[in-house]
């Protein structure tokens, strides 16, 4: 699951048990996943967050807060 936000934003996703958890960066092998990692595309600049699922299923993320 991978997810590209605007930069002034930071984003959690659901835990499954009603809480707010940050991405994990090393789901199922190291430097797998993102936790607000920068990027640049096209001159415009963004946040990923996201993470390596094996099983299918839903995530749910929240926009916490603009920087």
């Amino acid at each position: 699951m991978f997810a590209l936000v605007p930069a002034g934003c930071i984003v959690t996703k659901d835990d499954g048990l009603g809480g707010k958890t940050a991405f994990e960066t090393d789901n199922g092998a190291a430097g797998s996943g993102a936790n607000g990692v920068a990027l640049t595309l096209d001159g415009v600049e963004y946040r990923a967050f996201g993470e390596f699922n094996l099983l299918d299923g839903e995530t749910f993320i929240y926009f916490d807060q603009e920087v």
